[in-house]
C-alpha cells in the first residue's frame, strides 16, 4: 500500500521477496604448499590451481583473489595474476590470501581464506664433482665400471640447511627424476655404467620438497704399462759378491712412463705392496735390494690428470764380479830398442796368475784405464805376445756366463805394472877430447877423470847413481871386460892418434846400460905471436872528433897476432867480450870495425884450422882513439877571436886573455909555442900571457 500523506490517496500493489543463496566453497584442510628451491622463503603460487577443488559441483560462480579480507569484501585491489602470485613472507609461515566467490547471476558472494605455505626445498649441490674411476676391474679396457653412487651423499647432506630427514635417489634421466612415478636406480652401490650423466634427487620426506642435481660418471682407461727392462748391477761395492748393492731405480722411469709428463711413479719393495699402496721406497736413487741377488719390485704409476693408478713390476739383479788376483808381478825392461820410451812385452804372461783358477773369465788388454773401462777399441792391445808399450797395461777381466744377456758380464780391471827404464842419458854422437900442444908429437896426456863424468853424463843425472867404465874396444864395453884402470884416467896417454875410447855407463838401480864414444886427439896448438899484445893508440882523424873511428883490425892487429910470417893454418877472429870469445860467437867485422867507446877491449882468438879439437889461442888488447885538441881563447870580453888588448905604447895585456887547450883528461903533456918558439916554463893545459909583442901565439 502506497498512500499520499497530503491527499490521503493510496494504492495497493504486490511485491515478490526472494533470498538468493551465497556461494559455498569446499573448505581446504591443508594450506596450498610450494617448495622454495632457493630457500629464501619467497616462492610463486598458482592460486587458481585449487579452483576445481574449491568449487566442487557449484557452477555460475567466478573466483577472484585478494591479499586482505577488506579488499575481498569490497571487491577492490584484486590480485591481478593469481596464476603467478609471489608471496611476501618468510618460509615456513602460513600466509593467507582471500577468495571472493560470486554468483554471476545474483552477484551474491562469499569470502573464504586460502592458506599458503612455502617449504624450503633441499639444497642441490652447486656442482657435484664427477665420479672419475679407472677401469681396473677384471675387464679393464671395456670402458665400464661398477660405481658406488652413494659416495656423493655425505657432500649432499652436508649442504642442507634444514633438519630433514632426507631421501636420496638416483635416476637415469632428468625426466625420470622429475616424475613422481620415475623409476630410480636400484643398485646404487654397484652400478655398472660407462661414461654417462645420471640425476640425483634429494627429497625432504616431511615437506616432500626435492632438488635434483646432475652427476657425471667418467670411466678412465687404465694405464697401459709395459714391464721395464731389469736393472742389473755388478756387486762391486765395498762388500763385493755378497749379492746386495745399492740401486738407482729412477733411470727406468722414462721406459715405464714413455716420457709422459702426466705420469708420476712410485716404487715399492713388492708388487703386493704397490697394489696396496704400502711402504713406498723413500729414496729410489739409493735402494738396496732386500732379497739376495734378484728382487722384483712393485711400480705404481699415477696419471695426474685422470687419477688412474696402475701397477707394474721392475726386476733388479745383483751380478757377481770376478775375483782375480790383482797384484801380478811387475814387468821391467830397459829401453834398449827403438823407438825410445817403449819396449815389446808379452803382456799376457801373468794371465794364469791373475785368473786364480777361475774358468769363466775373458781377458782384454788396454793401454789406458779409460780404454779398459769403456772398451775403447782404439786402445786395445791385440798383439799380446809382442806388445809395444810404454807403461802399465790395464786388463779387463770379464765374467763370461752363458746365462747372462750380452752387456751384463761384470768385470774388474787389473793393472799389470810395466816399467820401461830409460837408458843412461849420454851423447849419441862421438865426442872429441883434444889436447893441444906446441910441437905436438901425436901423444898427449889426457885427464879422463875430469872430462868423462862432466861431458859424458848429461844433466840432471847424478854421478853417484851410475857406474862408468872405459874400454879400448866396443866389444869390451858391451861385454864389460878389460876396463882401463881408473888409476890411469887422470894421466891417460893415447896409444894411437886419434884413439876412440868406448865408455860404458850403467844405472846402479835399474842396471840399464848405455854406451858413448870419446875420440882422443893430440894436436898442434895455436899461438899468438906477441902475447901479451900491446895497446893500440890512434888519433881521431876522421873529421868527426868524437873518439870513434873505423879500423881494419887485420891491418892494425894482424901482424902483432900472427907475426911477420903467419902460419897458413892459423885464422884470427876478434870479439867484443871474453864470453863471446870463449863461446866463439858473434865475431866482429875485422875489416870494418868501429869502436863503441874511446877505449875499448878487443878479444882475439887464433884457431889452428888443421886441428879437429879445434886448437885455439886467446889474447886481448885495448884500442884507444884520442880526440884531437880543440883550443879556444877567452878574455874579460868573453870568447874572442884572439884579440889581445894592450896598454897604449906598452905590451901589457889588459883584458885577461886566456888560452885553453880544451883537453880535460889526464895523462897528457902540454907545450906552448909563440911564432914557432917554445915558451919556457909553461906546461899546463891553459896559458895566460901577460904581455903581447907578437901578432900570434
Amino acid at each position: 500500500r502506497a498512500q499520499n500523506t497530503t491527499t490521503g490517496c493510496f494504492r495497493t500493489s504486490t511485491m515478490d521477496i526472494r533470498v538468493n543463496p551465497l556461494p559455498q566453497l569446499v573448505p581446504m584442510t591443508l594450506p596450498l604448499t610450494v617448495c622454495d628451491s632457493d630457500q629464501d622463503g619467497v616462492s610463486t603460487f598458482d592460486l587458481t590451481s585449487m579452483q576445481g577443488y574449491l568449487l566442487g559441483n557449484v557452477t555460475g560462480v567466478t573466483l577472484s583473489y585478494f591479499e586482505t579480507q577488506t579488499n575481498a569484501d569490497n571487491n577492490a585491489n584484486a590480485i591481478p595474476n593469481p596464476a603467478n602470485y609471489t608471496n611476501i613472507n618468510n618460509a615456513g609461515v602460513v600466509y593467507q590470501v582471500f577468495i571472493r566467490a560470486q554468483y554471476t547471476a545474483t552477484s551474491c558472494f562469499s569470502v573464504t581464506p586460502l592458506n599458503l605455505l612455502v617449504n624450503p626445498a633441499p639444497v642441490a649441490a652447486p656442482a657435484l664433482s664427477p665420479l672419475n674411476r679407472c677401469d681396473d676391474d677384471s675387464n679393464p679396457y671395456d670402458q665400464n665400471y661398477r660405481f658406488n653412487l652413494t659416495v656423493v651423499e655425505p657432500a649432499l647432506l652436508a649442504a642442507q640447511t634444514q633438519a630433514g630427514p632426507f631421501k636420496i635417489r638416483y635416476f637415469t634421466s632428468l625426466a625420470q627424476a622429475q616424475s613422481p612415478t620415475g623409476l630410480p636406480i636400484v643398485s646404487v652401490t654397484n652400478y655398472a655404467s660407462g661414461n654417462t650423466t645420471i640425476w640425483v634427487k634429494v627429497t625432504d620426506t616431511t615437506s616432500l620438497c626435492y632438488s635434483i642435481a646432475s652427476l657425471d660418471l667418467i670411466v678412465n682407461s687404465p694405464l697401459q704399462l709395459s714391464y721395464p727392462s731389469p736393472i742389473s748391477l755388478c756387486d762391486a761395492d765395498g762388500t763385493p759378491n755378497n749379492r746386495f748393492t745399492s740401486f738407482d731405480l729412477t733411470p727406468s722411469i722414462a721406459q715405464i712412463t714413455q716420457n709422459n709428463p702426466n705420469y708420476t711413479v712410485s716404487f715399492y719393495p713388492s708388487q703386493a705392496e704397490a697394489q696396496a699402496d704400502q711402504n713406498p721406497i723413500a729414496d729410489p736413487t739409493q735402494y738396496t735390494n732386500a732379497f739376495a741377488a734378484v728382487q722384483t719390485l712393485g711400480v705404481a704409476v699415477t696419471d695426474t690428470q685422470t687419477g688412474c693408478r696402475s701397477v707394474t713390476t721392475l726386476t733388479i739383479r745383483v751380478l757377481p764380479v770376478p775375483t782375480p788376483k790383482t797384484t801380478p808381478p811387475a814387468m821391467i825392461k830397459c829401453d834398449d830398442n827403438l823407438p825410445r820410451g817403449t819396449e815389446a812385452f808379452n803382456v799376457a804372461a801373468n794371465e794364469a796368475y791373475i785368473r786364480n783358477g777361475a774358468v769363466n773369465l775373458v781377458f782384454e788388454y788396454y793401454t789406458t784405464l779409460l780404454g779398459a773401462q769403456t772398451q775403447d777399441q782404439s786402445t786395445r792391445i791385440t798383439n799380446l805376445a809382442n806388445a809395444e808399450v810404454a807403461g802399465d797395461v790395464y786388463i779387463r777381466v770379464i765374467n763370461q756366463y752363458q746365462s747372462l744377456p750380452a752387456g751384463y758380464n761384470c768385470y774388474v780391471i787389473v793393472t799389470q805394472p810395466i816399467t820401461v827404464n830409460p837408458l843412461p842419458d849420454v851423447p849419441s854422437a862421438p865426442l872429441t877430447y883434444g889436447v893441444c900442444e906446441i910441437g905436438s908429437t901425436g901423444v898427449a896426456t889426457f885427464d879422463l877423470n875430469t872430462y868423462v863424468p862432466s861431458q859424458i853424463l848429461l844433466a840432471p843425472q847424478n854421478l853417484s847413481d851410475f857406474t862408468i867404465s872405459l874400454h879400448q874396444s866396443q866389444a869390451q864395453a858391451q861385454a864389460n871386460t878389460s876396463p882401463i884402470a881408473q888409476s890411469l884416467w887422470a894421466t891417460y896417454q893415447n896409444t894411437t892418434n886419434p884413439q876412440t875410447i868406448y865408455i860404458r855407463v850403467e844405472n846402479n838401480t835399474t842396471n840399464c846400460v848405455n854406451y858413448a864414444q870419446l875420440v882422443l886427439r893430440a894436436e898442434e896448438a895455436a899461438n899468438i905471436y906477441a902475447n901479451p899484445l900491446p895497446a893500440i893508440f890512434t888519433c881521431d882523424n876522421d873529421g868527426v872528433n868524437d873518439g870513434l873511428t873505423t879500423f881494419n883490425l887485420n891491418t892494425v892487429l894482424g901482424p902483432k897476432v900472427l907475426g911477420p910470417v903467419p902460419n897458413p893454418n892459423f885464422s884470427v877472429s876478434y870479439f867484443a867480450s871474453q864470453a863471446d870469445a870463449d863461446a866463439f860467437t858473434n865475431p866482429l867485422n875485422a875489416a870494418a870495425f868501429t869502436n863503441t867507446s874511446a877505449t875499448q877491449s878487443i878479444y882475439i882468438v887464433v884457431t889452428n884450422t888443421a886441428t879437429s879439437t879445434p886448437c885455439r889461442a886467446y889474447g886481448s888488447t885495448t884500442i884507444t882513439v884520442e880526440p884531437l885538441p880543440n883550443p879556444y881563447i877567452t878574455s874579460n870580453r868573453g870568447t874572442t877571436q884572439g884579440v889581445a888588448c894592450v896598454e897604449w905604447n906598452t905590451t901589457t895585456i889588459v883584458n885577461n886573455l886566456k888560452l885553453d887547450s880544451n883537453v880535460n883528461r889526464t895523462g897528457y903533456q902540454y907545450e906552448w909555442y909563440a911564432d914557432g918558439q917554445l915558451i919556457p916554463f909553461v906546461s899546463s893545459s891553459t896559458h895566460t900571457p901577460l904581455s903581447m909583442n907578437k901578432d900570434q901565439v
